[in-house]
């Protein structure tokens, strides 16, 4: 998963936060000798990773194969691994089942603290296996989950719903805040998610406009819906993910302050948090134009 909170400052001062898993096996560290034996054995770790801890930006695809060969040395007790590449911090997942959602109950604070004190905004993109459970919840994107549960939690929502439930508690009561959930398929089609009336496919072209205002994209035309209580953004994200999305899929968390409905919204500051789950850039063998065009995009 990558985190890249968004202020408003240049590209070279916004701080990166990538988290990334543990690749292969590796012996035990003193980091990791209070976990049990069974949980040693099936041990997964987060790496968090600063990529302009050297004095640069890195691109997204370098900082992660950094990531991938030091966490391959991570448990080498003389590999002072996380000074030397400076790594924030690891997260060892099996000591209890909840330390790896903790971490990211970390991160989600971070974000939501941000909006809630009007630092601006964040974005949250996740890829790889998992990347929607790990964005949504497991419950929301499950097929098998086609009811709102009766005992919801906040980590039935994945890390959207650990930064909702944070944003929602440090809100004043005259705040608004509204969803938008948006499908891109390829570079000339969207698809609003929430809007079962619009077909399919949706050209750029059409009623869902892409525009730049103040450096930033914007997108016409998208429908948004209140929200305003845990089972209420449930309910939403099922209903965006009935059918299985083909694409990169966008939501759009928008904050409206001191808002008493949503007709004042116009009036009022926006703090916008983006939540992403990126599409894989893999192009399977065989594929056809039309997919390596859609695959070469998605990169």
């Amino acid at each position: 998963q990558v985190h890249e909170p968004t202020k408003n400052a240049s590209s070279d001062q916004l701080p990166q936060l990538c988290l990334f898993p543990l690749v292969g096996d590796a012996k035990t560290s003193s980091m990791s000798q209070t976990l049990t034996e069974e949980a040693d054995r099936n041990r997964h770790v987060v790496i968090c990773v600063n990529p302009t801890a050297f004095g640069k930006s890195l691109p997204a695809q370098v900082t992660m194969e950094t990531a991938r060969l030091v966490a391959q040395v991570a448990n080498i007790e003389s590999e002072d691994w996380v000074r030397k590449y400076r790594y924030d911090e690891v997260l060892w997942s099996n000591r209890k089942e909840v330390v790896v959602d903790h971490g990211l109950f970390r991160v989600a604070t971070g974000i939501a603290q941000d909006a809630v004190c009007g630092r601006g905004g964040g974005t949250l993109l996740t890829m790889g296996d998992k990347k929607m459970s790990t964005l949504f919840g497991m419950k929301a994107v499950s097929r098998m989950q086609a009811f709102t549960p009766s005992n919801l939690a906040v980590s039935d929502l994945g890390m959207m719903g650990m930064v909702y439930s944070q944003v929602l508690e440090g809100l004043n009561p005259d705040a608004v805040m509204t969803l938008s959930i948006l499908e891109v398929v390829d570079e000339d089609s969207m698809r609003d998610l929430l809007d079962a009336s619009r077909s399919a496919k949706t050209s750029l072209a059409s009623s869902l406009r892409l525009r730049h205002i103040d450096r930033f994209p914007r997108v016409e035309g998208l429908s948004s819906e209140p929200v305003d209580s845990l089972r209420g953004l449930f309910h939403l994200v099922k209903r965006a993910l009935a059918k299985k999305p083909r694409g990169h899929v966008l939501c759009f968390m928008s904050i409206w302050e001191d808002a008493v409905d949503q007709s004042l919204v116009h009036s009022t500051n926006r703090t916008l948090l983006t939540f992403g789950s990126l599409s894989s850039g893999h192009i399977p063998p065989g594929a056809t134009a039309l997919e390596k065009r859609r695959m070469a995009f998605m990169r």
